[in-house]
């Protein structure tokens, strides 16, 4: 077309055919498509004369070239908001995202429609509030992150078109309807409400007190007509609690005397206990903030007895249910306290989450009839509850017990910490500790890092020895996940700022793993680098055991990898000659290496050769 059409006959549909091309390379779900778009926008910008044809042509052919809209999420939240600030797509694009995207059968572009919305908001918020708002809760649209960055851009119309259509959005019969316009909907609202922070303006310049009302009674509406039921309730359940999120974070008021927060509070619990991750982690966020701005101490929502009541019911559930996702959600929970919620409760909190951390058999009688010995996922939890309120109470050794992390809570904390280090539960699914240990060990890192800052003191020597040998048997494990999560925590706690006190042997372990370029580029999940380092450690009394308590289970499992390592004579000859130095081992090493090295295999004699030469010339120097 570009070759065809003179300039005079096609300058009539210019602002039409550029808009089209402008949309589809910026918002087509297909890479060829978004490419072919930027190619024929370009063509066209070329051949038309992009000057005086095409507005702003040539800076928006060098925004959307054909190498800039290879990636959709850069296409959506970054190269949309640099078009949409030139007043002539600007509608175009909010629209489009509105009218197609919304409701576009993949969830993932539901989601960069949002977020795409929320940016594009700043520029136009009021077009948005009058236009497409109520027609997003109404459910006519269809699109969700693009639209937050476009509220970003032009505030003034997404609030007078945008808004409006996405309120009525939501009433819509398809389910994908109603998931693109909630998620829309909860990143328009927090965009405007950042556009009148941002301009000194109420939240009612840009949301009526109509639309208000539409909005926050959305759920409990979708709630009525039991949309939250079935396969398609777990895309409805995700998004409302994003926008239960959203509409807590900008606070918007609520005038029913607290019958929403209540079905809001309601249906979160019911959803941060499904199995869907992202369901729960959706729901417990939105727990959270709405505890933090509608139940602060000074409002008629929160009461002690409240409090009180809602402590002591979670701690229930977790010590009594049945079921393992129930009794991860509720664990969840707990970690997502507010401080005015957790402070004069934490030791209860403590308690109940420490236990979980102990696997309970069918003599339990909190839990009759339930082994949770496969519940490593609850134990992960716990541990990450645990260390959420932690970072939310501060570590005092000054203050009672129950209202922040004194001394005796930390005993226990490490405590448990340390017994979690020796979960090694296997099921059909394999070795599920590993997830628990790995838990443990970034908890100890943070945690440490914590009491450090505060007062080092505060961590006994007999904590840090059992630590640092604990953690160094992790580290010389079968799994490389695990290991590099224990060298990377070895290596925090060995130079840690403030310094760690009472590390057994501190210097000697710091000329094994010294602090350069060297040590921070090393692949702690390999076996070739992990074990030729802490095998050193066997020569230390205070590693010796568990060290080799953690290369005897890493030789005996079914890793490829690690048996191919120990059943090679280069491994296992250059680390164990070493042995030879310790009176325990010596008689049996020597005995092993008089046997190989009198035998028939040419390989086993060469390299028990070299091996004992190599050991004799170091004794030498």
């Amino acid at each position: 077309m570009a070759r065809a059409y003179h300039t005079q006959h096609i300058t009539p549909y210019i602002h039409r055919l550029t808009t089209a091309l402008i949309v589809t390379t910026l918002f087509d779900r297909e890479v060829m498509c978004r490419r072919a778009g930027s190619a024929a926008f370009q063509e066209h910008v070329g051949r038309q004369g992009g000057g005086s044809s095409f507005p702003h042509g040539i800076d928006i052919m060098t925004t959307i070239d054909y190498f800039a809209v290879g990636n959709r999420t850069n296409t959506y939240l970054s190269l949309s908001v640099s078009v949409a600030r030139y007043p002539e797509y600007t509608e175009a694009l909010i629209d489009h995202l509105v009218e197609r995207k919304v409701n576009h059968w993949d969830s993932v572009i539901r989601e960069l429609t949002a977020k795409a919305l929320h940016n594009l908001t700043i520029i136009t918020p009021e077009y948005i509030t009058h236009n497409t708002l109520v027609r997003l809760v109404s459910g006519v649209g269809s699109g969700t992150m693009a639209l937050h960055n476009l509220t970003i851009i032009t505030p003034e119309y997404i609030t007078n078109n945008t808004l409006v259509r996405l309120v009525s959005g939501v009433g819509s019969g398809t389910m994908v309807c109603q998931h693109g316009c909630l998620l829309s909907l909860a990143q328009v609202v927090h965009a405007l409400s950042a556009v009148a922070t941002r301009n000194g303006l109420p939240l009612q310049e840009f949301i009526n007190n109509e639309i208000t009302n539409d909005i926050v009674t959305l759920i409990p509406r979708l709630k009525d007509r039991q949309l939250y039921k079935g396969h398609s309730g777990e895309y409805i359940k995700q998004a409302s609690a994003i926008l239960i999120e959203k509409i807590a974070l900008i606070k918007l008021p609520i005038s029913d005397n607290g019958g929403v927060l209540k079905v809001w509070q309601h249906l979160l619990e019911e959803w941060f206990v499904c199995a869907a991750e992202n369901i729960r982690t959706s729901s417990l966020t939105a727990l959270a903030t709405l505890w933090t701005h509608y139940y602060q101490p000074n409002t008629t929502q929160y009461n002690v007895e409240w409090r009180n009541q809602l402590i002591d019911r979670y701690i229930h559930v977790i010590q009594t249910t049945r079921d393992e996702d129930t009794c991860v959600g509720y664990t969840a929970a707990l970690g997502c306290l507010p401080k005015f919620l957790a402070r004069g409760k934490f030791d209860v909190l403590l308690t109940a989450l420490l236990s979980t951390t102990t696997i309970t058999n069918t003599t339990n009688t909190n839990r009759p009839h339930t082994n949770t010995t496969t519940w490593a996922r609850t134990r992960q939890q716990a541990i990450n509850s645990t260390l959420a309120l932690v970072n939310t109470l501060g570590i005092n050794a000054h203050a009672d017990e129950c209202d922040a992390v004194g001394v005796y809570s930390l005993r226990r904390i490490y405590h448990t910490l340390l017994i979690s280090l020796d979960d090694y539960t296997v099921d059909s699914r394999g070795d599920i500790g590993s997830r628990v240990r790995e838990t443990a060990l970034n908890a100890l890192k943070t945690l440490t890092q914590a009491v450090l800052e505060e007062d080092p003191g505060l961590i006994s020597k007999d904590t840090v020895e059992d630590m640092m040998c604990r953690v160094c048997q992790q580290a010389v494990e079968r799994i490389n996940r695990t290991r590099k999560v224990a060298g990377l925590t070895f290596i925090s706690l060995l130079y840690s700022i403030p310094q760690l006190p009472h590390i057994p042997c501190e210097s000697k372990l710091k000329g094994l793993f010294p602090n350069d370029d060297t040590s921070k580029d090393m692949n702690w999940a390999s076996e070739h680098t992990t074990f030729p380092l802490f095998i050193h450690l066997i020569d230390l009394p205070q590693y010796r055991s568990r060290v080799l308590l953690g290369i005897t289970q890493a030789a005996g499992g079914i890793d490829a990898h690690l048996d191919m390592n120990w059943a090679s004579e280069h491994t296992t000859f250059p680390l164990f000659i070493h042995l030879i130095d310790l009176p325990q081992y010596r008689s049996r090493v020597l005995l092993g290496i008089t046997q190989a090295a009198g035998g028939i295999d040419a390989h086993l004699t060469r390299h028990t050769s070299e091996a004992l030469h190599t050991y004799l010339n170091g004794r030498a120097s």
